[in-house]
């Protein structure tokens, strides 16, 4: 009876024991898996946060590097609510721009969150922390009035919204291989909306010169789209693939570098790489820091004042929701229409 009894038992202390290893393991590898399911460009920007955060560490005698706090748990053991809101004002002192603010206080709390699920801060201390909240557009505008630096930070204050005359300046490109190049990568972003990372993704074969078509994954929304070229686009697209097989380049990456005589090379544009090639060119037709964000803002504008749908903007967009391109319809409309006036 009593060796059925221990029998009984073995089982459920080996579960135990085996549930005990499988926290300890889940809970070191918490960060990397959180890591592993987001998109580059948001671990890019939580990285931005945690080298911030770990300057402000580092008046405390912390050392625990950016690198350090996105996949060493330890390394938030004593960070609490007192800290970060300690931290907010370290970058208000800094002269970091609010959104800037907000956003790297929504991925420090976001990693605090891990931490408690890795058992090194606590739910009480964890309950604290989710309760700090970021500066509203009000409170923003107040805090400004009486900062001398306001705009430190990864985004420039406002888009550079082109005009039409600007955009067939910046799309008219030298008959060369290099300036083929260029205007494909300038009508991707201005004719089709695409980002930046999206550009560097594109791949030769992913063109369909028969059908004008060109396919592409869309990372931010985990979707891959075929979109129509436009007139521009197919011509400029024909011009570059031309120019591309006769480098005896005829398949991987479409957007390729080049070398300073602007011959096209096997190497392909990094998104360093075509962000300065596009200030480079904005800056040739006078426009300062011209960005790739900024041919994406403005094909969005446009289609806006062209009367596209809310839905189709999204949907051509690649966003998730209607938050973003109604943002383009509600400054693209007349305030006061229906107004009754004389």
């Amino acid at each position: 009876m009593q060796g059925n009894k221990m029998q009984s038992l073995t089982p459920i202390n080996t579960l135990s024991t085996i549930g005990q290893l499988a926290n300890t393991h889940a809970a070191a590898n918490t960060f990397a898996d959180f890591a592993s399911r987001k998109a580059t460009n948001t671990n890019s920007a939580h990285m931005d946060a945690l080298n911030t955060f770990s300057a402000y560490l580092a008046m405390f005698g912390v050392t625990c590097s950016g690198d350090d706090l996105s996949v060493a748990a330890e390394c938030w053991h004593g960070v609490t609510h007192g800290l970060i809101t300690g931290f907010m004002g370290y970058m208000l002192k800094e002269g970091y721009a609010i959104t800037t603010i907000n956003n790297r206080l929504s991925a420090i709390k976001t990693y605090a969150k891990l931490a408690m699920s890795a058992g090194i801060v606590s739910a009480d201390e964890y309950i604290k922390i989710s309760a700090i909240r970021g500066y509203s557009v009000k409170e923003a505008r107040r805090i400004d009035s009486t900062r001398e630096n306001t705009r430190k930070g990864a985004k420039k204050e406002s888009a550079n919204v082109l005009t039409n005359e600007q955009l067939k300046q910046l799309r008219t490109q030298p008959a060369t291989a290099q300036g083929h190049r260029d205007a494909v990568m300038i009508r991707l972003m201005s004719d089709l909306g695409l980002r930046v990372g999206e550009v560097v993704s594109l791949t030769i074969e992913a063109v369909n010169l028969t059908a004008n078509t060109i396919t592409f994954y869309r990372e931010k929304v985990s979707k891959q789209q075929t979109h129509r070229l436009t007139n521009g686009l197919l011509a400029a697209m024909r011009e570059y693939i031309t120019a591309l097989n006769a480098t005896g380049i005829t398949s991987g990456a479409l957007i390729r570098a080049t070398v300073k005589s602007g011959r096209l090379t096997e190497g392909a544009m990094s998104r360093q790489t075509i962000n300065q090639r596009v200030q480079t060119l904005g800056a040739a037709i006078g426009i300062d820091t011209l960005s790739p964000h900024d041919l994406r803002h403005t094909w969005a504008t446009l289609a806006t004042e062209r009367g596209t749908p809310i839905t189709a903007l999204r949907d051509a967009g690649g966003w998730s929701s209607l938050a973003m391109p109604s943002r383009y319809i509600a400054a693209g409309e007349i305030a006061n229409v229906g107004v009754v006036d004389e």
